[in-house]
């Protein structure tokens, strides 16, 4: 929930006076969108029939559909819905799993989808990435005839780190170490907001993110205020590279360790892909959940 949705909605969004229509469809492209009826003038309105129509008249049981369909041409297709569900967040985990539900009608079919959905919804890398979008898919993959057992196993692993610090839901508590000893914990930190930067010595996309907080004008004044705390803590166990990189974190952030590696062995929050942010409010409900989009953060806040 790191953006820019389906364009042509956006396009009507934004100048008010377009409709929105469905891609256009070349011989080797072997599945047309709906068009929103006409009647729908209001862009959210037309958001969220594309939410809910996307897939209303492909196929499912049909292998050979499945089979014919291009593979880049549906992975643009799945991508632009994945836009679209973004803008329909409420409907999205919904529209996810009636989809998965109906891809079942096959084997192929549902690899397809469930490939598509693991490239575009679970990447680390992909700007789409949504965990309660990508939950659905793995809830329908632990029920799926089609799923071996050890992968069925590896989904349900999965699905119990996804299900932690969900938006809307209180965080994982964390116990930091500081350098001098000094025992503290997240529900310890009082202020407005509290920002977690998981964060790793000697990695460069944590280096990138730490000078957009401390670049960004309205981060700086909450911080300077008291409104943010900023508390950057590393889970892993080279207590010594971490040592030697303390001195580039802000003197203002509270800067810890995760002494006993709780975070990394009990699964309490997800570590694939570092850095990540969470935003919390005062009461510790994730309002950001493993973001690294400072805009975003920003956005959260305002």
């Amino acid at each position: 929930m790191r953006k820019f949705g389906y364009i042509l909605i956006l396009m009507l969004a934004v100048a008010g006076c377009r409709r929105a229509k469905a891609p256009a469809v070349t011989a080797v492209e072997y599945y047309k969108v709906p068009n929103a009826p006409t009647m729908l003038q209001d862009a959210a309105d037309i958001n969220r029939f594309y939410a809910q129509n996307w897939w209303r008249d492909f196929d499912f049981a049909d292998s050979l559909q499945a089979a014919l369909t291009d593979s880049a041409y549906f992975m643009t297709l799945f991508t632009e819905w994945a836009r679209v569900l973004e803008s329909a967040h409420d409907l999205g985990p919904e529209c996810v799993e009636k989809v998965m539900l109906r891809a079942s009608a096959s084997k192929k079919c549902f690899e397809m989808f469930v490939k598509a959905a693991r490239d575009v919804l679970a990447d680390p890398n992909s700007a789409l990435r949504d965990d309660e979008l990508y939950m659905p898919v793995l809830r329908a993959r632990i029920a799926s005839p089609f799923t071996d057992e050890a992968t069925r196993e590896r989904c349900s692993y999965r699905l119990g780190i996804l299900s932690q610090n969900r938006l809307g839901h209180k965080a994982n508590n964390i116990r930091y170490t500081l350098a001098d000893g000094f025992e503290g914990t997240l529900y310890g930190i009082k202020a407005e907001y509290t920002l977690v930067f998981i964060n790793n010595p000697g990695c460069e996309l944590c280096r990138t993110v730490r000078e957009e907080i401390c670049a960004s004008a309205l981060l700086t004044n909450y911080i300077s205020s008291g409104r943010l705390k900023v508390l950057a803590i590393y889970p892993d166990q080279d207590l010594d590279e971490w040592l030697r990189y303390r001195s580039e974190i802000p003197s203002n952030w509270i800067n810890g360790y995760d002494k006993e590696c709780v975070m990394r062995t009990s699964g309490t929050y997800n570590l694939a892909a570092i850095p990540s942010l969470y935003l919390l409010d005062k009461d510790k409900t994730v309002l950001v959940k493993d973001a690294v989009s400072i805009p975003f953060i920003e956005s959260a806040i305002r």
